[in-house]
């Protein structure tokens, strides 16, 4: 029965966080056991009550798509630990000043190439600077609540749109189209995380 029950709970676990698998556990095992208690305590054999409380907990593939609805996925899991590094990162006063000067110093190369004639140039140099103010910059700012958390997300795409509607040479679009992919796939983790944690647990990442 021992070897049932661990296949049950591997697949219910599958492609959670350790935690999340941990959690599940601890609950599989307390249903587990006031099932069983009941099925004895109605006259049914240790055998037969160990086969009614497996049967009690359900289709486990089923039961693993409702925890990853609801619990932190192991996919999760690696997102939110980027998210917990980078935090860490920017509380550095150095680090602070360096993400705010990046824009200021892309902003003057687009206006160095502007005023020297190449405005190709300059265009893609204010994408830049678009992209590090949402990228790098971001996170200096004071975004703590989640009414300004959304209304920046608002801004952050608009500007995204902004910087590809500025890039003129196709090959440095699709250069940043492929980047602002991997930026949309970590914009729904943190949409998942943040539908999954309270508030108060987010790391500042989750708010930008």
């Amino acid at each position: 029965m021992m070897a049932a029950i661990e296949v049950w709970l591997a697949r219910a676990t599958k492609r959670l966080s350790i935690d999340s698998a941990d959690q599940v556990r601890r609950e599989i095992a307390d249903h587990f056991e006031s099932a069983r208690e009941v099925s004895i305590q109605n006259g049914a054999s240790p055998e037969a009550a160990d086969r009614a409380a497996l049967a009690s907990l359900g289709d486990p593939k089923k039961a693993n798509r409702e925890y990853r609805r609801a619990l932190v996925t192991a996919a999760e899991a690696r997102i939110l630990n980027q998210v917990n590094w980078e935090a860490q990162a920017v509380r550095r006063r150095t680090s602070r000043w360096v993400l705010r000067a990046l824009p200021a110093l892309a902003l003057c190369a687009a206006w160095f190439a502007f005023s020297e004639g190449r405005p190709m140039t300059g265009r893609g140099m204010l994408a830049v600077a678009v992209v590090i103010v949402f990228v790098a910059a971001a996170p200096t700012f004071p975004i703590y609540t989640p009414s300004r958390a959304r209304a920046y997300r608002r801004v952050k795409w608009l500007g995204f749109l902004v910087a590809i509607a500025l890039i003129v040479i196709p090959p440095t679009r699709i250069l940043l189209v492929t980047c602002l992919a991997y930026q949309v796939y970590r914009e729904w983790m943190r949409t998942s995380l943040r539908r999954k944690l309270a508030v108060g647990d987010w790391p500042k990442q989750l708010y930008l």
